[in-house]
């Protein structure tokens, strides 16, 4: 109650006293009470108060009653209690205990060091606890409740503990309470001087020691300010071995990190102390060149600036662990920033391309890049802590990939971008650009993150952009990508992350480093011993050495998991007595980590707490920390604390995105440029300060200071379109108070206008007496401020009289030092979200503190256990025990030590695999990294140390290998290695002639690719691996776990997998799957395609299936501690064909720890694949010695003894994997079974050694047996069950009165099991339809399949079934209910028609569409049915297709041959004589002469039956055998029917084709001349029996052809048509783009001034509007790219080329449309017919030798004549109306453009080079009207005459006026001549014109075409008059009504008539208002404005406006 009263205070030392016992009752741990809630009450505000007032109060030793002070018995020891009670001192909730603890600390001067010591020393000096007061006694008996401390040292020891846990806290009080730990020492000594010598104090006193002792080593630490370099001169010690490093070379390297380097600190982030290093590395650090500073380790008197201690030990251990994840990161970002300075600017998209890369990049640099990174915001919600969404490319892998192949990817790529990554985001700085740079200056920009969130649905949900978000190193930065890497911005930046170390595991290793208390760390006697303790050591005679169970080493199979489990259950069994609370055990790899734990729940351990998500072990899945405790009930402060703290980050989300968009906006708001301006400019604050009380002042609003309250009767007051602001400085931002004042001038000139127009006015009503103004000229305006002053003439200025662009310039100052003071808020409240978090993490750390410390067993990772530090500390384990210790890096194991650790047991083999690094130079195999020893783990340093090594003992019995495997490893490595009786009885391998035998090879090993980046591979070995393990399997090692393949490299491990998993299942370890996945996904970016190694869409080898014949596939480094029954081992290694001498490299394989596991592993056989000469070379560890045991036990050879299990006789030798299907197909030999079965027949089958007993063998012989029940006999196989008798016997009569016919025996024995199926037919209740059926059936249950049969209201007949009809037709609440139907159905919903429609296409085939009544037929999608005698067409039946250009075939000798082309009509005569050839079977052909012969079943004479009867002539209906061929010839189609000639010939038209007579003789009709052709559309003719198209029929090929040319040109004209329509959808989307970008264009014309440009390009140069070659169609239309030579500036004709994209993407599809109008079919064929005649006329005429004399030109051009009349077809090449539209709608697209490069000269001025450009243009834009016309003309298309003739108006007017942009000189009388011949000129020309479309235009668009040309008309009245110089003379107001009103038509609204200050009058069309300056083209003054304001000197022409107003 008094901690939550704010206003409570404490009445005396009663109420304290009460209120402190009653918090040390809440805390104890004798009940069950919820006691989470006293934490936060105490650290609350309140709580502090009441803390506080306890603190600051004096106490004494006798002072049991007064209110002056407290008790120091009975209130400040207690006190004292309560501050280092567990609840408090170990609570998970650090922010409160921090808190509670920063108040004590702050109050340590009056508490502790004037209160609690002195009290202490006096009751010391007493040698009494005893209060003396007399009250003393009275209130211990009133208080029974009371605490009482019951010894001196009890009281000492609780204040030592409270001193422990400030100094370890807070660094500073390491310092200040110095002093009190020096005196507490004193007390201590003191203390046990007079204690009793009781088991209890001695034990109390011991524990005294050891906390006073941690407490000295603290202070020590800090006092020791001064670090003592050691002397670099100082003479070598004699070196022990040649693996130390030269301690010389070391002393003279030595350069100690920060500022105690001789040459100053390296980089922002080397400093001396660890804690002072941030773990994430900055960019200066980055690109440091100078080494960072790494200590040696494990090498003895190495020089470091530490002395020796767990302080060096810690520091050294931080640096090389960091240095290991820097190296990779380092390295690769630098080789990245090389590659990238290389790079050309405008190239860098090169280097996302991965082969591109890796030629740039450094070797052994291995990073992924990624490009276009773009910044989209902050992310802020109550689960994250301001994260930042980004966004770039995705890899061109999936670019455009479909997102099922996206999301695949992101899945496998499962090392990229991982969670808690580290990247880097580069960029090139702006600063590289100028040439004067500093060589100091750094060239790029990086920005350093971690990625806090990766999920691959956001990754792949953008087929462009990938997304992620991230969390940025230093939150200032922000701004930087906010205005560098936005969407909007042009910068590149690249996302690189280097694909070596993960951050995410070093991270908190790395952090628990920095934080932990060296001092406080155990065991340092003996981990890190000071130089006083090693020679303390050293001299100890009887050193008390560790039990035998926690020696080491222990060699492969001699049972150290056994021993660790064996050690965990006496532990567990003891842990009552010893109170050691729950173990914590600590594996490097989760898999490690779970078979640990599973094999404690084997013993029945299973109070275990497995903590960590990456378990994948089923049996620990209900142990697992996250689902205990959604069990778990929170207690209630947790609840609370998380509701506070969701609704607290909730509302810092808010401000965050509130601060963000402030930061996004480019408006600059008073709330945050107030203090801005109050500190840097007072002068401007105070005038926004005025402005603003005024403003608050005034219900109408202030009017701009001193120009404001403008009152008079006659104005109105104007209001601004913009939306207005209330405050005054936002008013000022946008100006506006001057658009105001400009609305004023406005009014104020139309109302002058207004009255001095007025009849009644009276202009001297200015004199009168009541009038302030005198001789008044007009109306009274105010001054609009348009100053252009630097800033410093602004900051002491009036703020309202400054203008638009000084205003801006002011705001553009403030505005970063706005977005600094808003980044800095921003920092403040990402760093308050980073706060709430860690309360919230507190707050759960609670709940698990609540699970973990009531369970035994506590599981954890290693990097697990330095993430869950602080978790660690307050559970305060005692005994930490972790397996496999030497595979784990010092750095973990100290990362898990705490204070409260006393028993450390390290389980492993340091002759086993070293712990991973990934920088080789830092490991202990490197000649660098032999002073650094990274990989040494702490199990190896303290059994190897070279000053005073640990005793150990080693476990000498083997239990898993067989001697033979065992020898191997026991001379080189384990000399007294001894083998268990159990390896003595293991059974030989089955099928294998040796247990142990190596296959020497010499396959050389698989090719690198080209950059050696990939890993070492054996495709033999792979292969020979798969066939042994699969004949392995088939003799009997097909349970899982008994066979496994090794290999050490990760490339063999990825082609054993490929060639595994065809085979097998397989179990790959995680760790190497997470390496194959990051494998394959850099190989598929490559070259690789996206394939998907799966089985029923689950990914080989992922997913653990318990099935036999599996496979375990494991690297060696992933297979410690692991065993199998067989081991296949594949070596890879294999340089022979590089190396001759056979002594190649074999990498990290001459290991000897790598070896020792590799060789360990296998228990009954092991089986290597390798090359033994060169595993024998001296120099490859101790292969040499392992080589040598093979081979004097003859276990080397060149294959596989291979021995059959069944014929041990049988030995055969494989070699090859082929060989293991020859030799062993089925496990054993070639040899039959010939063993006896079940059955009692021998079985058939070669041997197969996998099934001795047959049991899954089956028996083809006949069955033996009999029936039981009625003796018949079995007529089934003897592998057949016999089942019931089939036995035929005597019919009989069914209940139904059917007689079933020869029932079987068992059917007649029950004849209720008969079903009767007897055919009945029976009406259907639901239809009227009859179905047949079997008599058991019920005809309510038949579907009815018999077709609908019902007409539809399409006409067709229903197709559907019955049933399907009847189904739709019920009402829904009847479907569904019941399957049987009794009574009829009415069948009204037939759904869709299925029909398929057949209408025919004009290309001959059918529409297969279904039926769509009521709209047209789809286009044909058929395959086009033309062909040739040379070629089929095999494009859709609707695209068009060319003719073919091969000569024509068709020939015979009586008619000649056709000399046309074989895609044009033949021009050559029929022939109706029957075909002399002869057939295949001798026979006289049946054809036509001249035609392809048919087949030889067409024959005649042989009569083929099928064809003999089919019907060939159609007009006498008779058949092939009726038909006499000789009279009437038959030609077959290319379908496969025949027809008469005389049938064809009427089918085919050919009276249209050619001149018919009829032969008197025959009656046949002859053909004497051709006719010509028809020249419409001819349809395709098809053949009457199946209606294919009639082709390649010869004789009717001028009919065939033209029908086909006549196709195609159908089909091309609807592809153009289609084109034509698509363009001129774009062409109104072109034009809106235009139109919304034209002011930004005039705007950006505006920033650049054009020079002037007098002088006209060179005529050759200006290619625009003029044809380049004479045979070109089209004149130069390349308008969008602006040649130099105008003059035009850079600026403007890049900004040309982005304003008029839409328009030139236009005009370049209209292009290729006329481009193919030009060529249509019709002018193809015409081409290639008439050039092949000529060809023929000048082959002929060669080969009459009397002319050989070369053609002269005119007699060339009458023979070119002569062929196209003999050719007949058309010569015209334009394709229909494809032409003209398209030569039409490029002309408008040409004067949209023409009208805004129009706009963009008179915005520069018609005295520079746009003025020659426009020039140009327009005769560009001529010559296309004009040869739109001409097009039209000869075409009939009279609309597009008349339109284009419109538009020839225009342009003609144009250039009239034109000619009037250029001054000229009164005195050139020849250049006025000139100019008025050229004005007569065209106005004759546009008369003419106006004549023309008077008499020529269409009807329907007369009125239109009219009233335009009138427009134009009298806008080229104005032109002409202006241009000859007449325009000086006032115009008459009927003239200037007119130039209104043709001015009028094109313009909208009012407000667009302006004077220039000559008075000239000019328009502004659009919205009316200025948006670019130009100049008068009458006098040449300035004109317009910009962004919206008019300049001051032009004026509104309101004699204009008024015509506007007077308008009808």
């Amino acid at each position: 109650m008094a901690l939550n009263k704010k206003d409570f205070a404490f009445r005396g030392q009663g109420q304290i006293r009460q209120f402190v016992n009653s918090c040390l009752l809440n805390l104890s741990n004798h009940h069950s009470i919820d006691t989470s809630g006293l934490l936060p009450a105490m650290a609350s505000p309140s709580g502090q108060a009441r803390l506080r007032d306890i603190l600051v109060m004096p106490m004494g030793t006798n002072a049991a009653l007064g209110d002056s002070r407290y008790s120091f018995q009975f209130v400040a020891l207690p006190l004292v209690g309560v501050l280092t009670r567990q609840a408090v001192c170990m609570s998970t909730m650090g922010s409160e205990s921090n808190t509670i603890y920063s108040v004590v600390n702050n109050y340590h001067q009056s508490f502790i060091e004037d209160g609690i010591i002195p009290c202490m020393q006096e009751l010391l000096s007493r040698g009494s606890l005893a209060d003396n007061s007399p009250a003393a006694a009275k209130i211990q008996r009133e208080d029974q409740y009371m605490c009482i401390v019951s010894s001196m040292s009890c009281a000492l020891l609780a204040i030592l503990r409270l001193v422990y846990e400030i100094v370890t806290r807070f660094r500073d009080s390491r310092i200040t309470l110095a002093p009190t730990v020096k005196t507490l020492v004193g007390q201590v000594n003191t203390c046990i001087t007079i204690s009793n010598e009781t088991e209890r104090d001695r034990f109390i006193n011991e524990i005294m020691v050891i906390e006073v002792n941690k407490l000295q080593k603290i202070v020590s630490d800090a006092e020791d300010s001064i670090i003592t370099i050691l002397d670099v001169t100082a003479a070598d010690p004699v070196a022990k071995s040649t693996n130390v490093p030269i301690l010389s070379n070391l002393r003279n390297a030595f350069d100690p990190p920060g500022i105690l380097s001789a040459n100053g600190p390296r980089h922002d982030n080397d400093h001396t102390e660890i804690s002072d290093i941030s773990i994430l590395p900055t960019p200066q650090e980055i690109i440091c060149s100078r080494p960072p500073f790494l200590p040696s380790n494990g090498v003895p008197d190495a020089p470091h600036f530490l002395s020796d201690g767990w302080k060096r030990q810690v520091d050294t251990h931080f640096r090389l662990y960091r240095e290991d994840m820097m190296d990779p990161l380092r390295r690769s970002m630098t080789s990245f920033l090389a590659a990238l300075k290389r790079t050309p600017f405008g190239q860098e998209d090169r280097l996302l391309q991965n082969k591109e890369l890796r030629k740039v990049l450094d070797n052994n640099v291995n990073l992924y890049v990624y490009g276009n990174v773009q910044v989209f915001g902050m992310i802020m919600d109550k689960n994250t802590g301001g994260n930042i969404e980004l966004g770039f490319s995705q890899p061109s892998k999936i670019l455009g990939a479909s997102k099922e192949k996206r999301v695949e990817f992101w899945k496998r790529s499962k090392n990229r971008l991982m969670h808690g990554g580290l990247i880097c985001l580069i960029s090139r700085s702006e600063r590289v650009l100028d040439g004067d740079q500093d060589a100091s200056t750094p060239n790029f920009q990086l920005v350093l993150a971690v990625i806090a969130d990766r999920d691959n649905e956001v990754l792949a949900k953008d087929d462009k952009v990938a997304r992620l978000s991230i969390t940025l190193a230093d939150p200032l930065q922000y701004l930087l990508l906010l205005n560098s890497a936005s969407p909007k911005s042009s910068k590149h930046w690249f996302l690189v992350e280097s694909s070596g170390a993960y951050f995410g595991s070093y991270r908190p290793i790395l952090k628990a480093l920095q934080l932990c208390i060296p001092a406080s760390l155990p065991f340092g006697k003996y981990l890190a011993p000071t130089a006083e303790e090693q020679a303390e050591i050293k001299n100890i005679k009887n050193f008390v050495e560790p039990p035998i169970y926690a020696r080491a080493p222990t060699p492969p199979g001699t049972g150290k998991t056994w021993i660790g489990v064996a050690l965990m259950q006496v532990l567990l069994a003891n842990k009552a007595q010893s109170e050691c609370g729950p173990i914590l055990c600590i594996c490097y790899t989760n898999h490690a980590l779970d078979q640990f734990l599973e094999h404690l729940l084997d013993i029945d351990v299973l109070d275990i707490v497995r903590v960590g998500a990456r378990s994948q072990s089923e049996r620990l899945e209900q142990y697992n920390l996250q689902a205990l405790m959604k069990a778990y009930d929170k207690p209630y402060q947790v609840r609370q604390t998380l509701r506070e703290t969701f609704s607290a980050l909730e509302s810092v989300a808010k401000k965050i995105k509130n601060l963000e968009s402030e930061l996004k906006g480019e408006c600059v708001v008073w709330e945050h440029v107030q203090t801005l301006l109050m500190l840097n400019y007072p002068d401007l604050h105070q005038q926004f300060e005025r402005a603003i009380y005024n403003a608050r002042q005034s219900s109408i609003g202030n009017d701009m200071g001193s120009q404001s309250n403008v009152g008079s009767d006659e104005f109105t007051t104007v209001e601004s379109k913009k939306p207005k602001s209330n405050h005054p400085f936002d008013r000022w931002g946008i100006g506006q108070d001057i658009q105001e004042l400009e609305a004023y001038n406005k009014h104020a000139e139309e109302n002058w206008q207004n009255r001095a127009s007025h009849p009644n006015h009276n202009q001297f009503d200015i004199l009168g007496e009541n009038s302030n103004v005198s001789r008044q000229q007009g109306p009274v305006l105010r001054k609009i401020p348009s100053t252009d002053r630097p800033i410093h003439l602004l900051l002491n200025d009036d703020i309202w009289s400054m203008s638009m662009k000084e205003r801006e310039r002011l705001l553009d100052q403030w505005r970063p030092e706005v977005q600094e003071t808003l980044m800095n808020r921003l920092s403040d409240l990402v760093k308050l979200v980073e706060a709430l978090n860690d309360k919230k993490n507190g707050a759960m750390d609670e709940v698990r503190r609540g699970i973990l410390r009531h369970c035994s067993v506590v599981g954890m990772t290693t990097n697990g256990a330095a993430k869950s530090q602080e978790l660690i500390k307050k559970l305060a384990p005692k005994i930490i025990i972790c397996e496999e210790a030497g595979e784990v890096l010092e750095s973990h194991i100290l990362s898990a030590l705490s204070s409260s650790t006393q028993h450390l047991i390290l389980i492993g083999d340091h002759k086993q695999l070293r712990p991973q690094i990934e920088t080789y130079n830092l490991s202990s195999d490197s000649s660098v990294g032999k002073k650094f020893n990274l990989d040494m783990s702490l199990f190896e340093r303290l059994v190897n140390s070279p000053t005073k090594p640990f005793p150990k003992s080693v476990l000498t019995t083997q239990r898993r290998m067989r001697p033979c495997i065992s020898n191997l490893i026991r001379g080189p490595l384990y000399s007294d290695l001894e083998d268990g009786e159990k390896v003595h009885r293991y059974p030989p391998v089955c099928g294998m002639g040796m247990d142990l035998f190596f296959m020497h090879h010499d396959h050389p090993e698989d090719a690198k690719d080209a950059f050696g980046m990939q890993s070492y591979s054996s495709t033999f070995e792979a292969n020979m691996a798969r066939s042994l393990a699969t004949y392995l399997i088939k003799n009997g090692y097909d349970q899982p776990g008994d066979i496994a393949i090794l290999t050490p490299y990760l490339g063999q491990l990825s082609k054993l997998r490929d060639a595994l998993k065809g085979s097998f299942m397989l179990v790959i370890d995680e760790r190497d799957q997470e390496q194959l996945d990051k494998k394959e996904v850099e190989e598929d970016a490559e070259d690789r395609q996206d394939t998907v190694h799966a089985q029923g869409g689950v990914k080989i080898g992922v997913k653990n299936v318990s099935l036999q014949k599996q496979v375990t596939l494991r690297t060696i480094d992933n297979y410690q501690g692991e065993e199998a029954k067989i081991i296949i081992i594949s070596l890879v290694r294999n340089n022979v064909a590089n190396d001759p001498s056979a002594t190649g490299n074999i990498g990290f394989l001459k290991s000897s720890n790598r070896t020792n596991v590799l060789l360990s592993r296998a228990k009954h056989g092991m089986f290597l694949l390798g090359n033994a000469t060169i595993m024998a070379h001296e120099k490859n560890g101790i292969w040499p010695s392992v080589i040598k045991e093979l081979r004097a036990h003859d276990r080397i050879g060149d294959g596989f003894p291979l021995k059959c299990k069944n014929h041990p006789e049988q030995i055969r030798i494989a070699e090859s994997s082929e060989q293991f299907k020859i030799l062993a197909p089925n496990g054993g030999c070639n040899l039959t079974c010939a063993r006896g079965m079940l059955c009692g027949h021998v079985c058939p089958l070669q041997c197969h050694p996998d099934d001795v007993d047959h049991r899954l063998v089956k028996c083809f012989q006949p069955c033996d047996r009999l029936q039981p029940n009625c003796q018949h006999a079995c007529p089934k196989q003897c592998g057949q069950v016999c089942g019931d008798c089939k036995e035929k016997v005597g019919s009989f009569l069914l209940k139904c009165g059917h007689i079933l016919q020869n029932p079987l025996c068992h059917q007649k024995k029950n004849p209720s099991t008969i079903t009767c199926r007897a055919k009945v037919t029976r009406k259907l209740p639901t239809c009227e339809h009859e179905h047949e059926m079997q008599c058991w059936q019920n005809p309510a249950k038949i579907v009815c399949n018999v077709p609908c049969g019902l007409i539809l209201p399409c006409g067709h007949t229903c197709t559907k079934t019955c049933a399907t009809c009847q189904n739709t037709s019920l009402p829904k609440t009847s479907k569904g209910k019941s399957n049987e139907q009794t009574t009829d159905i009415r069948r009204t919903n037939h759904g869709k028609c299925d029909t398929k429609c057949g209408s025919n296409f004009f290309c001959g085939h059918a529409c297969d569409s279904r039926c769509h009544q009521g709209s047209k037929c789809p286009p044909c999608k058929q395959v086009c049915a033309v062909a040739c005698a040379h070629r089929s067409c095999h494009l859709p039946c609707d695209s068009a297709c060319a003719a073919c250009s091969e000569g024509c075939v068709w020939s015979c000798q009586h008619q000649g041959r056709c000399d046309m082309p074989c895609g044009v009509p033949c021009d050559r005569l029929p022939c109706n004589e029957r075909c002399d050839k002869l057939l295949l079977c001798g026979h006289r052909c049946p054809s036509v002469c001249g035609e392809i012969c048919p087949p030889q079943k067409f024959c005649v004479e042989c009569k083929d039956p099928d064809t003999m009867s089919m019907e060939v002539d159609m007009i006498m209906m008779a058949s092939l055998g009726e038909t006499d061929v000789d009279v009437d010839p038959i030609l077959v189609l290319s379908c496969g029917h025949a027809l008469t000639m005389a049938t064809l010939d009427g089918m085919m038209e050919m009276s249209r084709y050619y001149v018919q007579q009829e032969d008197r003789a025959t009656g046949n009709m002859l053909y004497p001349a051709k006719r010509t052709l028809p020249g419409t559309e001819v349809k395709q003719v098809s053949c009457p029996s199946c209606r294919k198209p009639i082709m390649q029929l010869l004789r009717y090929g001028r009919r065939i052809k033209d029908s086909q040319l006549s196709l195609r040109l159908k089909k091309y004209q609807i592809v153009q048509q289609n084109a034509m329509a698509d363009v001129k959808d774009q062409f109104d989307v072109a034009r809106a783009q235009v139109e919304m970008s034209h002011d930004n264009f005039m705007l950006s014309l505006s920033k650049v001034q054009a020079d002037p440009w007098i002088d006209p390009p060179s005529p050759e140069n200006r290619k625009l509007g003029k044809f380049a070659k004479e045979s070109d169609a089209l004149p130069g239309s390349v308008f969008w790219s602006i040649a130099e030579m105008y003059g035009i500036p850079a600026e403007h004709r890049e900004e040309w080329a982005k304003f008029i994209q839409p328009v030139a993407k236009l005009a370049k599809k209209l292009n290729e449309i006329n481009r193919k109008a030009a060529m249509s079919p019709t002018k193809q064929v015409f081409e290639a017919a008439v050039s092949r005649l000529y060809r023929l006329q000048q082959e002929c005429r060669s080969l009459d030798s009397t002319d050989k004399d070369q053609l002269n030109e005119d007699v060339a051009s009458a023979e070119i004549q002569k062929c196209i009349r003999k050719c007949g077809l058309p010569s015209d090449g334009n394709g229909g109306s494809s032409y003209v539209e398209s030569l039409a709608e490029k002309t408008n697209a040409l004067l949209l453009a023409l009208s805004e490069a129009s706009s963009a000269m008179e915005a520069a001025g018609a005295n520079t080079g746009w003025y020659w450009f426009v020039e140009d243009f327009r005769n560009c834009c001529l010559l296309h009207i004009q040869l739109t016309m001409k097009a039209a003309v000869k075409g009939h298309y009279d609309q597009r005459l008349a339109y284009s003739r419109v538009s020839l108006l225009d342009i003609l007017c144009d250039q009239v006026r034109w000619l009037s942009l250029r001054p000229l000189s009164e005195e050139d009388e020849e250049a006025k001549q000139v100019r008025f011949k050229a004005v007569h000129s065209l106005k004759e020309s546009f008369m003419n014109e106006i004549k023309e479309l008077q008499r020529n235009c269409p009807e329907k668009i007369k009125r239109e075409c009219f009233a335009r040309a009138d427009a134009i008309e009298k806008r080229m009245a104005v032109a002409v008059k202006t241009a000859r110089g007449d325009l000086n003379a006032p115009l008459t107001k009927a003239e200037k009504l007119e130039v209104f009103r043709a001015v009028a038509a094109t313009l909208s609204g009012s407000g667009h008539w302006y004077r220039c200050p000559n008075g000239h009058t000019y328009v502004i069309d659009r919205c009316g208002m200025a948006m670019q300056q130009s100049t008068c083209p009458e006098c040449g003054a300035s004109v317009g404005g910009g962004s919206h304001r008019l300049l001051n000197d032009n004026s509104l022409d309101t004699e204009y406006e008024d015509l506007y107003r007077q308008r009808e």
